[in-house]
């Protein structure tokens, strides 16, 4: 009886946490309230693009909400893979001479394993 206790508060604890942090979807509701601020989420590599000394990449998370991300190249990602993104979203920015909207202006991309439990929440 007391391991279910125990297992129900780790998975409280869990969706608290979980929910603290600014995912895709928050990101894309409100971009204006994140502007300027450090984010970090996870996602999967989608869509890459690359130019002269930068990538832009599309992130998915689990549920398929999706945002942009521009990094210094050179990056060690490809299609499919599951990343950690850190760094800042801001309003506009230039990628391929081109103005990009609403974009994370990565600090830094690493390799991550896909979530256990994907479509959980």
């Amino acid at each position: 009886m007391r391991r279910a206790g125990r297992l129900a508060v780790l998975v409280a604890t869990a969706a608290v946490a979980v929910g603290c942090a600014a995912g895709i979807p928050q990101l894309n509701a409100r971009p204006t309230k994140y502007y300027q601020e450090t984010v970090s989420f996870v996602g999967r590599v989608s869509r890459m693009q690359e130019f002269p000394g930068e990538v832009l990449l599309e992130i998915a998370d689990a549920q398929e909400h999706r945002i942009l991300v521009r990094a210094a190249t050179p990056l060690d990602v490809h299609g499919d893979d599951w990343v950690k993104v850190s760094g800042v979203l801001v309003p506009e920015a230039k990628v391929g001479g081109k103005t990009i909207y609403d974009v994370v202006q990565a600090e830094s991309v690493t390799p991550t394993r896909a979530p256990w439990l994907r479509n959980l929440f």
